[in-house]
């Protein structure tokens, strides 16, 4: 399994849509991801 479709079993990665047996994401639901995951410094 791809690290996709990990974190969509998880519900960690970005909105999805699924019809029959593919899955796509918007562009849009990508680049609101990321920058929902940025950090400003790292954790030690």
């Amino acid at each position: 399994m791809s690290t996709l479709g990990n974190w969509r079993t998880t519900g960690v990665g970005p909105v999805y849509s699924k019809m029959s047996n593919l899955v796509r994401y918007a562009d849009t639901d990508v680049y609101a991801w990321l920058e929902s995951t940025k950090q400003n410094r790292t954790l030690r």
